[in-house]
């Protein structure tokens, strides 16, 4: 006989475990009894429950990214990959430390893809993405684009060749 118990509160899960032997007086084989009360258990779920969903949150990271496409002088797209499924958030600012705008979708996605628009030509901005319980990445120096300079605008540029 193996007695395992559980505090939960003002009431406990009591798991008793009682395996009867081939030739006991029960005649039963392997008998397995679980004793509890409904409150306990409901408790015992509960506790599981929220520490699965928190380890989840927790857990989650991002695949692939964050990395741009389509990028225009007011306007770029920002995309990124996560472990789970879950909705979008993407900051960005003239500072890492000063990301003042932010665009958020509600759809719960794996594959993250937010259209920032309303941007200056040819500028440094700096972004982290995320969800909306916060940023899985970015919010640093190496995490920035740089906006096209304005069609037909005259810049120098640098040309390396091998």
């Amino acid at each position: 006989m193996l007695f395992c118990a559980a505090n939960l509160g003002e009431s406990y899960l009591k798991i008793k475990f009682i395996i009867f032997e081939h030739n006991s007086i029960l005649k039963e084989q392997n008998s397995l009894i679980f004793e509890y009360t409904i409150q306990a258990m409901k408790k015992f779920l509960l506790f599981f429950s929220l520490l699965f969903l928190a380890n989840e949150a927790i857990s989650q990271t991002i695949t692939r990214g964050p990395y741009m496409q389509t990028q225009t002088s007011d306007g770029i797209i920002i995309l990124w990959r996560t472990s789970i499924s879950t909705n979008s958030k993407v900051w960005w600012g003239l500072a890492p430390n000063a990301l003042t705008n932010e665009l958020q979708s509600a759809a719960n996605n794996t594959n993250h893809a937010m259209m920032i628009t309303g941007l200056q030509a040819y500028t440094k901005y700096y972004y982290a993405v995320g969800n909306s319980s916060g940023v899985l990445a970015g919010a640093d120096s190496s995490h920035y684009f740089i906006t096209s300079p304005l069609p037909y605008t005259e810049q120098k540029i640098r040309v390396w060749a091998t």
